[in-house]
């Protein structure tokens, strides 16, 4: 029996590992958590300059001048060369909140360590009554250029300012070449109705990436916190853990047959 048992330590800790965070979570209780985490491929230089940093426990972009975004990219070595270009397969979620309605904030993903053509989930903050879920190919994180709209969703209701809600980006490749997104809205508040738009991109080269981040506010401040990102179970861990599961109940049917 104890060969039986250690595999199934092996199994489960195989499970364990599969579904530990790949990012985070950071509830930036320090500036370190930003600063050691994350490098800065873009911030407006347009005078009055924009702001990205920990203040209060959030993230804090703020936009004096408007007319451009802000991104930033996971980067264990903060640097210009990319260093965390593995991702795939995860969902990555942040709580936000905005203080304008006319301004964005998006995600980096599948750019297979190119920051220049990544692909692009986005909030478009338009009206109050107006807001979509956009898709795009080839942003560039260095620039902020948003890149070409893919798809376009209208959300059923807007966003309330000042207030907060949690954006959640799920990206799993189909098949090669074919990478499905989905980005959900949710309200912890339960006063708008959760609010989700996918999309399949095709001919996508890079099988990973980098994970990023987008901030635009036309003079005004989006704030983040509770950053996580985590992986997919690949089939094969699903497989691991029915496996672990079945080891369970054989183990516990020669316990009892044992007494």
């Amino acid at each position: 029996m104890k060969p039986l048992f250690s595999l199934f330590l092996i199994i489960a800790t195989s499970c364990v590992v599969h579904s530990a965070a790949l990012i985070g979570p950071f509830d930036y209780s320090s500036s370190s958590q930003f600063t050691s985490n994350f490098y800065v491929t873009h911030l407006p230089s347009t005078t009055p300059a924009s702001t990205l940093g920990v203040t209060g426990g959030q993230l804090v972009n703020v936009s004096i001048h408007g007319g451009d975004a802000t991104s930033w990219v996971y980067d264990t070595t903060p640097d210009g060369t990319p260093t965390n270009a593995s991702f795939v397969n995860f969902t990555v979620s942040t709580t936000f909140s905005v203080s304008t309605d006319s301004g964005s904030l998006g995600f980096y993903f599948y750019n297979g360590g190119n920051r220049t053509s990544s692909l692009q989930a986005m909030i478009s903050l338009n009206s109050t009554t107006n807001d979509l879920i956009r898709f795009w190919t080839g942003s560039n994180m260095n620039t902020s250029a948003a890149g070409t709209i893919a798809s376009s969703t209208s959300l059923a209701t807007g966003f309330t300012l000042n207030t907060l809600y949690v954006a959640t980006l799920t990206a799993q490749t189909l098949s090669p070449g074919n990478v499905q997104a989905t980005l959900t809205i949710s309200d912890p508040n339960l006063i708008l109705a959760d609010f989700s738009a996918s999309y399949t991109f095709t001919g996508v080269v890079p099988t990973a990436g980098e994970i990023g981040f987008r901030s635009y506010t036309n003079v005004g401040t989006n704030y983040f916190d509770n950053l996580v990102a985590t992986a997919i179970p690949e089939p094969s861990s699903t497989v691991l853990l029915l496996a672990g599961g079945m080891m369970v109940w054989t183990l516990r049917r020669r316990i009892r047959r044992s007494i």
